[in-house]
């Protein structure tokens, strides 16, 4: 809360390169959703078409993408 504070005051002083930084972030968060897609659809036929011995590997994999998007979030 108290960083979003900072970062806005920052903003009003530098919208230029704080838009510019937005749109940045905005298309990597948008690239990182598309990967996760990708990432479900994937696992999702990977479970109808796999054995469920597999399951875990595949419920590990879905874990690692959504890490991966939540750090990019941060």
């Amino acid at each position: 809360m108290l960083k979003m504070s900072a970062m806005s005051s920052r903003c009003q002083m530098r919208p230029m390169r704080c838009q510019v930084r937005l749109m940045r972030y905005q298309i990597r968060s948008m690239r990182c959703q598309i990967r996760l897609m990708r990432c479900q659809i994937r696992t999702m036929r990977s479970m109808a078409t796999l054995p469920s011995k597999r399951f875990k590997s595949l419920h590990q994999s879905l874990h690692y993408c959504k890490a991966n998007r939540n750090k990019h979030l941060d």
